[in-house]
């Protein structure tokens, strides 16, 4: 776990925009594109307290839980930024700790 925060898990995000969504996008190591999104998805989950990260400790200071949500964009037809938040809370929704 982060030192500052021994009782919580770790979320992270990564988005894939790669040349099949758009041949305006490169393949790759991700663009600011990608990077933006993620962030962006990273801060409206967290922020909005829809994952409740304390829930991914196993042993507090110790040992966390630590998902990682990937997301492979298909066709980047609009809405890109709902439509990859949408997707990884759906995850998060039908994710069970073993």
């Amino acid at each position: 776990p982060y030192p500052d925060r021994p009782t919580e898990g770790s979320i992270r995000f990564n988005v894939e925009l790669g040349p099949m969504a758009s041949p305006a996008f490169d393949s790759g190591r991700p663009g600011e594109d990608a990077v933006e999104i993620a962030r962006l998805i990273e801060r409206g989950l967290k922020q909005s307290h829809a994952v409740d990260t304390e829930a991914l400790c196993v042993l507090a200071g110790r040992k966390v839980w630590s998902l990682r949500v990937d997301t492979h964009v298909l066709d980047h037809g609009g809405n890109l930024v709902d439509a990859a938040c949408l997707s990884a809370l759906a995850a998060f929704m039908v994710f069970r700790k073993p």
